[in-house]
Order: C-alpha cells, then sequence, then structure tokens
C-alpha cells in the first residue's frame, strides 16, 4: 500500500462516512485500495478512531511459530500479531491481548518504543496491500478500550459493508454511473443501521451489477487475480 494512496484518502476524508468511503473507493485503482477505504470507514464506525492516521485490527497471531502477544509480569507486551493491513502506513494498532471474557483491547501508536513492522513477502492475493507482522518486545501498555461483545460481533458485518460501497466508489468513478443510484438508497441505510436488511440489499444490488462484468478487466487491474474480496462479502451476506 502506498503512500500516495494513503495521502489522497486523507484528502478526502470527512466526518460524512458515507462521503468518505465512497470517496476513497473512487481514488482506487486495485482491489487492495478498494479494502482500505472501506476498512478505514470500518475502523472509525466500529471503534472511534478519527483523524488522518490509519488504524489496524490486530487480532491474528501464533501463525508460522510466531509467539503470541502475552503481558509480561512488569506489565510490558510481547509477542507477535501476524496481520496487520497496510503495515507499511498504519499508524494506530488495536490490539487483542487474551482470550475470551478476559481479553483485553489496547491503543497502541507506532512510535511506541519497543513495536516494530515486519514486511511479509508478498502475497498473490491483494499483493498491494501490504501485509506485515506486528512485533512487541517490552512495550508499554497503551491506552485501553471497553468494547462489549455486541461491537465485536458487529465488526464483520460492518467492515463487509463499508468495503462494499467502496467498491460502489469504484465502480461509479469508471463509468458505472447507475450505481449512484444504490448508494444513494442504500448507503445512508447501510451507515445508519449496519446490521440492518439494508446490508443484505447491498450485497444483492452489488451480485446483479456484477453480472457481465468485463468492463472490470479494463477498468481496474488484476480484478480475476483479486475479485474474490468481493466475492467473500457476498458470500457471507447471502
Amino acid at each position: 500500500m502506498t503512500e500516495l494512496f494513503q495521502e489522497k484518502w486523507r484528502a478526502i476524508s470527512t466526518s460524512d462516512p458515507l462521503k468518505s468511503v465512497v470517496s476513497g473507493g473512487a481514488l482506487a485503482s486495485s482491489m487492495a485500495e478498494v479494502f482500505m477505504a472501506g476498512y478505514q470507514t470500518a475502523m472509525r464506525q466500529s471503534f472511534g478512531f478519527d483523524g488522518p492516521d490509519w488504524a489496524a485490527f490486530c487480532v491474528s497471531e501464533g501463525a508460522d511459530g510466531y509467539p503470541p502477544v502475552t503481558i509480561n509480569e512488569d506489565g510490558t507486551l510481547s509477542g507477535y500479531k501476524t496481520w496487520v493491513a497496510a503495515a507499511a502506513v498504519t499508524q494506530q494498532f488495536l490490539l487483542k491481548v487474551g482470550r475470551g471474557a478476559e481479553a483485553r483491547y489496547l491503543v497502541l501508536a507506532r512510535d511506541a518504543p519497543g513495536l516494530t513492522i515486519e514486511m511479509k513477502a508478498e502475497a498473490e492475493f491483494l499483493p498491494e496491500l501490504g501485509v506485515g507482522r506486528l512485533a512487541l518486545d517490552h512495550v508499554f501498555m497503551g491506552p485501553a478500550l471497553t468494547l462489549d461483545r455486541s461491537q465485536l460481533k458487529a465488526f464483520p458485518k460492518i467492515e463487509a459493508g463499508c468495503i462494499l460501497l467502496a467498491f460502489l466508489g469504484f465502480l461509479q468513478a469508471n463509468g458505472q454511473r447507475d450505481v449512484g443510484a444504490i448508494i444513494e438508497i442504500l448507503g445512508p441505510q447501510v451507515m445508519a443501521e449496519p446490521l440492518g436488511p439494508a446490508l443484505e440489499e447491498l450485497a444483492l444490488a452489488i451480485q446483479n451489477q456484477l453480472v457481465g462484468d468485463s468492463y472490470l478487466d479494463v477498468s481496474m487491474r488484476y480484478w480475476e487475480r483479486d475479485r474474490r474480496l468481493i466475492d467473500q462479502y457476498l458470500k457471507m451476506l447471502a
């Protein structure tokens, strides 16, 4: 993920989440950029992040033999989170530490002493996303967020709705003007009630839009390679 896309996103980001997510999607030139346009709005909608800095929800751990994040005897954090989106340009990290009802949710800044980013090898799927690992070596705990079960359970669907709206923004910017009506009608409903029936209606409308989608081969690089980003959300909401 390039700093150029991040800077463009910052320039158009507003306090209106629908406008931000659609405008962000309109800037995208790859599915990775569509993902991040939606993902950043979802982080703000779900967890209250604001301002120009990008944020990532860091949950995955234990992969490839890397030790999970644990609390040391001195109260600091050590270990790895093994999947961080746009790791090279993300500034805030929301970490899940522990499991189950005892889990804590902490925010760490990129410049926290003892925190380093390790970029992973480029993946075949969404290679432009720039996934990395978060390595912690006796990092002092950051501010805690109090998150209830309903917030955490809702995040996947909020993320799905935001990414699908960003995708519509991309389509609209690339000549599919008829999607404007979908955005106008369903967008406000999805933002206001992200778990409501409008989300499934949005997924169905996009599914219909993708019938005869050969134009995407021209307007988006590597659409066939990365289209499963959209397909997985449509399947989840079916």
